[in-house]
């Protein structure tokens, strides 16, 4: 099944998104949430905000460049505060867009960009979070990953 058009959703009522699972264009990312929240202690009061996202788990991790599961919240601390939130959710990928991480970079770069090209051909790729880069392989050749 093909990417759902986003004009169906433009009525004043809203209309319920598909399924993506059934769409067969599923895969996950992640999205930054709550920055009113960047800055701020680890209490309660920036527990009730988290809550209010419905998470499946939280998680508090201070370094690293992690997995998605659906639904999952993971504060970022930094100095014993808040440096983001994100919440791990299910996307329906656009045709050309093979999974979560090239979806960031259509919307980073453009959906027919070198960035999001890079990612079609890859026997497997990996992100360097101490280094902050990605990496792939081709036929047993490690390709860098196209910057600006």
């Amino acid at each position: 099944m093909s990417f759902p058009d986003p004009k169906t959703f433009c009525h004043a009522g809203g209309i319920e998104p598909p399924d993506l699972r059934k769409q067969g264009c599923h895969s996950s990312t992640s999205l930054t949430v709550l920055p009113e929240l960047t800055g701020k202690p680890w209490d309660e009061v920036a527990l009730a905000y988290v809550m209010a996202l419905r998470p499946s788990v939280i998680r508090v991790c201070e370094i690293g460049h992690l997995d998605s599961w659906p639904r999952r919240v993971t504060v970022w601390m930094k100095d014993d505060k808040i440096s983001r939130i994100q919440q791990e959710v299910d996307v329906c990928l656009p045709d050309g867009i093979v999974h979560g991480t090239a979806l960031k970079h259509a919307l980073r770069y453009g959906k027919d960009s070198p960035q999001v090209k890079w990612h079609l051909d890859a026997e497997g790729y990996v992100y360097d979070g101490i280094n902050g880069e990605y990496y792939k392989q081709v036929k047993g050749k490690e390709i860098p990953f196209p910057h600006e």
